[in-house]
């Protein structure tokens, strides 16, 4: 009778070490994952928050070229505009042209349409994440940018009447 007990109790203690097992393997490939990831300091396609670690070449900014992970090269400091395309006055279809790229000219100009107002750049102060050829100095906050008022074609704040 005794055997019988050992039997199951053994049975049940090598059940329990198993999934122990699985799942602490499990937790840890999601975290050499997740490490990857920020080391790399991008996943292409995909917005991500880089690590500080990351030096900003014009080659680092040009993996940042979609709607969906935009970074922009201005006046030799790099933004992170990913999530201000949705609330820029001109509509995204303005930016994205040049995800990946140095923007100074369109930005400066307003691709040839002018000047951005003062308000343009403050905001522009909150997308920008470090200089080039320089390591990242601050993330972008999308608290902040939701924050950010939003404003009609004409650069005035839109009233909510």
């Amino acid at each position: 009778m005794n055997i019988k007990k050992e039997l199951i109790w053994g049975w049940g203690l090598t059940v329990v070490v198993v999934i122990l097992t699985g799942y602490y393997l499990m937790a840890g490939q999601k975290l050499s994952s997740t490490s990857i990831i920020k080391s790399n300091g991008s996943k292409q396609g995909t917005s991500t928050q880089p690590t500080s670690s990351v030096i900003l070449t014009t080659e680092e900014v040009q993996k940042h070229n979609q709607p969906t992970d935009c970074w922009l090269i201005i006046e030799n400091k790099v933004y992170n505009v990913t999530d201000y395309l949705n609330i820029h006055p001109g509509g995204a279809g303005r930016i994205t042209p040049y995800c990946g790229s140095d923007a100074t000219q369109a930005f400066l100009t307003k691709d040839g349409q002018g000047s951005h107002s003062q308000t343009a750049f403050q905001d522009l102060t909150q997308l920008y994440i470090g200089d080039l050829n320089g390591q990242i100095k601050q993330m972008v906050n999308p608290t902040i940018i939701n924050n950010l008022p939003r404003r009609g074609r004409g650069g005035r704040e839109e009233n909510d009447d």
